[in-house]
């Protein structure tokens, strides 16, 4: 078992959703799930113009989210296109997996969540059917979005790493970036602090910079 965490460093244009999907059918076929960031600027954009309006918390959340979802739209697209059988699963549905609390901005995630995702998730790898889901995004006790800190796709790839007890979890990013202030070292590169305090016991944690796509 394979979770893909699909960074938005990599996702740089649209022809990268294709070239990433590709990616995802390389090897012996296995169940794998997929966590697709948003596009590379996106999240910078949406912060830029929220520090510009004066928005609260929450109303940042509703945009942040948006960026991510229409990522994972796009992404769920392109393995279609690739002949990979998924399913896309979205915030708006009632049976989110990932549960918060309502710490708008940089919430954490609810002890039920595992539980949630292997009950979303099984039965669709069990019909080798491969979950796309949105990174960074949550929902809190009364339904709100809520998103998870800056680098919260990495958090949300390793929950669904735990939940399934995958043997491996394989960031894809575009470039060597220096490391953040809230990112914490796994064998010599970076995920996000809170993801590297979820690291399951026995998951192989793969880092990946593909050339970059001709088109």
């Amino acid at each position: 078992m394979r979770v893909a965490k699909i960074g938005g460093s990599y996702l740089d244009s649209p022809q990268r959703y294709a070239h990433a999907a590709r990616l995802l059918t390389e090897g012996p076929p296995r169940p794998q799930a997929v966590v697709v960031s948003a596009m590379a600027g996106v999240t910078d954009g949406i912060l830029a113009t929220a520090f510009v309006d004066g928005l609260s918390a929450r109303d940042m959340d509703e945009l942040l989210a948006w960026g991510e979802v229409e990522s994972a739209r796009a992404m769920h697209a392109a393995l279609q296109g690739a002949g990979i059988d998924s399913h896309l699963l979205l915030p708006d549905d009632p049976a989110w997996p990932i549960l918060t609390d309502s710490k708008h901005g940089d919430a954490s995630p609810r002890g039920e969540t595992f539980d949630r995702l292997r009950a979303a998730l099984e039965p669709l790898l069990a019909k080798a059917v491969t979950p796309v889901l949105p990174g960074f995004v949550g929902k809190d006790g009364k339904g709100r979005l809520t998103t998870m800190g800056r680098g919260g796709s990495d958090l949300t790839a390793v929950l669904v790493a735990r939940a399934l007890a995958a043997q491996e979890l394989v960031v894809v990013k575009g470039s060597r970036g220096r490391p953040l202030p809230w990112n914490a070292p796994v064998n010599g590169d970076f995920l996000q602090a809170k993801a590297v305090a979820e690291l399951p016991a026995g998951l192989s944690v793969r880092f990946v910079y593909p050339e970059r796509a001709d088109g």
